[in-house]
């Protein structure tokens, strides 16, 4: 867990080491964050505040991405790789989701640690724990069975690894005062083609196909591939991989698969009250839907009608709603766009550190359409409010996401 302190946040609390004018470690959260707001970013990076309770979308996809590790890591195993494709999806799966009920588990030990228990509901709690496990495990099975043909394709290479690696200057030089870090979620190798492929797991409420809409505007994907060029050129990191360090040298580096699943359990669809099987919009999955349908006609004796004909019909044409891969390749362009743009905010977010007049604030990010409200609006409209911060821990890092990867890689070897 992550260390915290005691102590009333403020920005007092903050060591001089945090002030320092010169940035030397940058995530892509950061700096996302930073240009989401810059405001926020001083309460997230600079005071270190973060909230007592994780917001349940940040919590459920944590957990989704720890789960995917183990399935992942399961699935290539040196024992496991001799097995035939069916069992290793199996095993994958096992992997995957034992550890899930724990994990929901402590997020909620971190919701009644942090709730008066005059507001807390335990059996509505209680309720959500098991449906959030439930889903999280559907999401995991899901992905690993549609997923198989990874294990006859490609070979793993990582799975949720940290790494960092110099920034870059327009000359292609190592700046030593500018490092970039964060964690990848998944890397292959994919010898038909020689090419190192960048896994990207995202987790989303709506349908998983619209993620073909937003993949053009990712910056993320950029940071990483520059990373893993970088790691080739020096046999660090992912350079270091067996799979690959004989042809390190020509391995090439662009291709990335974004893996988008829904955030949603599917439900097996309800029964009229004559006992036929409902038409109504629902979120469920043709092999549900065809069970139902197959128990209404075998043990209720009730012949399929039109409209449920129509309705399994359009369940079959619409494919898969809870899974989609896109594939999006990266050119050079995009990464020393990435590189130039990162240089630019870097050195935006070391002027508002040391310059509180540049400290912008977006009132746009505080209540964004579609979107979750900011955590930390209402000590942005009152920052000096003791009863405000109070809702808020102090963490010792503010990267922490990258050196719980690191304790996770050091507990595997």
């Amino acid at each position: 867990m992550t260390a915290q302190s005691n102590t009333t946040p403020s920005e007092v609390d903050a060591p001089k080491a945090r002030r320092s004018s010169r940035l030397t470690i940058v995530t892509d959260s950061e700096l996302q964050t930073f240009r989401s707001c810059p405001q926020l970013h001083h309460f997230k990076y600079r005071e270190r505040l973060r909230p007592k309770v994780s917001a349940k979308p940040l919590a459920v996809g944590s957990i989704f991405h720890a789960g995917m590790r183990d399935g992942l890591l399961a699935g290539w195993h040196r024992e496991a790789v001799r097995l035939p494709t069916g069992e290793r999806v199996k095993l994958q799966i096992e992997m995957a989701t034992r550890g899930i009920d724990g994990l929901v588990g402590r997020w909620a030990k971190e919701i009644v640690e942090n709730t008066e228990e005059s507001s807390l509901n335990f059996d509505a709690l209680a309720e959500e724990v098991d449906q959030t496990a439930a889903m999280v495990k559907w999401m995991l099975t899901h992905y690993f069975r549609q997923s198989a043909g990874d294990l006859t394709n490609l070979v793993l290479v990582e799975a949720e690894m940290p790494f960092e690696v110099a920034m870059l200057d327009r000359r292609g030089r190592p700046v030593p005062h500018l490092r970039y870090t964060g964690v990848r979620d998944a890397v292959y190798y994919d010898p038909g083609y020689n090419q190192l492929v960048l896994d990207e797991h995202k987790t989303t409420g709506g349908d998983p196909r619209t993620i073909e809409r937003r993949v053009e505007m990712d910056t993320q994907a950029a940071g990483y591939l520059h990373a893993l060029r970088e790691e080739l050129k020096t046999l660090t990191g992912v350079g270091r991989s067996p799979a690959i360090t004989s042809r390190a040298a020509d391995v090439g580096v662009g291709r990335v698969r974004y893996n988008a699943l829904r955030k949603a359990l599917p439900r097996t669809p309800n029964v009229n009250k004559d006992g036929s099987v409902s038409v109504a919009a629902c979120i469920t999955t043709l092999e549900l839907y065809e069970a139902a349908l197959h128990e209404q006609v075998q043990v209720r004796r009730i012949p399929v009608s039109a409209k449920q004909s129509e309705f399994l019909e359009n369940l079959r044409n619409a494919g898969d709603r809870f899974f989609a891969r896109v594939e999006w390749h990266r050119s050079d362009e995009d990464i020393e766009r990435w590189r130039s743009d990162t240089f630019v905010d870097a050195s935006r977010i070391r002027e508002a550190e040391r310059n509180p007049a540049h400290r912008t604030r977006n009132p746009g990010h505080c209540n964004m359409a579609w979107s979750l409200p900011c955590s930390y609006r209402q000590i942005c409209l009152d920052p000096g409010a003791p009863e405000l911060r109070a809702q808020f821990r102090v963490i010792e890092d503010v990267h922490s996401e990258v050196r719980a990867a690191e304790v996770e890689v050091d507990a595997a070897v």
